[in-house]
C-alpha cells in the first residue's frame, strides 16, 4: 500500500490493532473466501511464483501458495508490523517491508492486489510496475461507489474521498466502469471477470 495523504504510521497502527484482535479470526474467514473466489480466476494457470503486493498479515498469500504449491511465494508491504506478524505467522513464505521499488526487482508469473487499489495514491503507476513484472495480474477489489454515492458526489452533498479513508485507510471509491477504465488505461486485458455479492468484483487481467 502507498498513501502520502494519512499520516506516516497509518499503517504502523493498522498493523498492531488487526494483528490483535478479534477482527482477525473474521478477516481469516473472510480472506478464505476471497482466495477461493480468486483461485477460480486463475483456472488454468499453473503458477510457479507469485507475489502478493499489499499483502497485509500474509493470510491470503499462504492460502495461494498452498493451493497452486508454489516454489516461491513474496509478500511486499509499507506496514512493517504487519510484515513481522507475517513474518512469525507465515514462515513458508518470504515477506518484504517496502513499496513499489521492491517490486520492481521482481519477476514473477502471478502479481495480486488483494484489497488494495482503493489504497494506492498513483495507481496508474504501481501498475505499470506490475505489467513488468508479472505474467499475469490478479486484481480484487470493492466497489463501493453506488449510484447514490455517485449522486452525492455530483450535488456535492459528499466529499469524493473515500466513507473508509480514516478507518481503513480507503483513498477512493470504485464502480465497476471506473475500475474498468483505470485497468485499460493501464494497457491491461481482461481475461476473465467475476462479481461476488453486489458490492464487489474480482478482476484478472493479464
Amino acid at each position: 500500500m502507498s498513501n502520502s495523504n494519512l499520516s506516516s504510521n497509518f499503517y504502523e497502527t493498522y498493523g498492531e490493532i488487526w494483528s490483535g484482535t478479534e477482527r482477525r479470526d473474521l478477516e481469516r474467514l473472510d480472506t478464505a473466501n476471497k482466495i477461493k473466489n480468486l483461485s477460480r480466476l486463475l483456472d488454468g494457470i499453473k503458477p510457479r511464483s507469485i507475489l502478493d503486493y499489499g499483502c497485509g498479515l500474509g493470510d491470503a498469500l499462504e492460502l495461494l501458495a498452498r493451493h497452486f504449491q508454489v516454489s516461491e511465494a513474496t509478500g511486499i508491504d509499507i506496514s512493517s508490523t504487519m510484515i513481522a506478524a507475517a513474518h512469525r505467522e507465515h514462515p513458508c513464505c518470504t515477506f518484504v517491508h517496502g513499496g513499489v521499488d521492491s517490486m520492481k526487482e521482481r519477476k514473477v508469473d502471478v502479481l495480486t492486489f488483494i484489497d488494495v487499489l482503493e489504497h494506492l495514491e498513483d495507481i496508474p503507476a504501481v501498475l505499470n510496475v506490475a505489467k513488468h513484472s508479472a505474467a499475469f495480474i490478479a486484481i480484487k477489489i470493492p466497489l463501493e461507489k453506488t449510484w447514490l454515492i455517485r449522486l452525492l458526489n455530483t450535488l456535492r452533498l459528499k466529499q469524493r474521498r473515500s466513507r473508509a479513508y480514516e478507518s481503513e485507510g480507503h483513498l477512493y471509491e470504485f464502480s465497476q466502469g471506473e475500475v474498468e477504465a483505470i485497468l485499460a488505461n493501464a494497457g491491461l486485458v481482461a481475461l476473465k471477470a467475476q462479481r461476488r455479492f453486489a458490492m464487489e468484483r474480482d478482476f484478472f487481467f493479464s
